[in-house]
């Protein structure tokens, strides 16, 4: 995922092996704030409406987690 930090989007790549899989954006508190499926091996997400803190992408099983940060 990139760019890290970010502001307002998220770019992600992902493997072939992953295409069509799910994936949630999870606050500090463990809260689900979005989520979607990647249907493109490279995803753009809108991240516009969140504030800035740290988050965590989860994709697919959860064994695949990224932590990201909004500025």
């Amino acid at each position: 995922i990139y760019p890290n930090p970010t502001s307002d989007e998220l770019n992600i790549k992902i493997e072939s092996n992953l295409l069509g899989s799910q994936f949630r954006i999870i606050n500090a508190l463990g809260q689900e704030l979005k989520q979607g499926e990647l249907s493109n091996l490279n995803s753009t997400i809108d991240l516009s409406e969140l504030s800035k803190g740290s988050y965590i992408m989860l994709i697919g099983d959860a064994n695949h987690s990224h932590s990201f940060i909004i500025e």
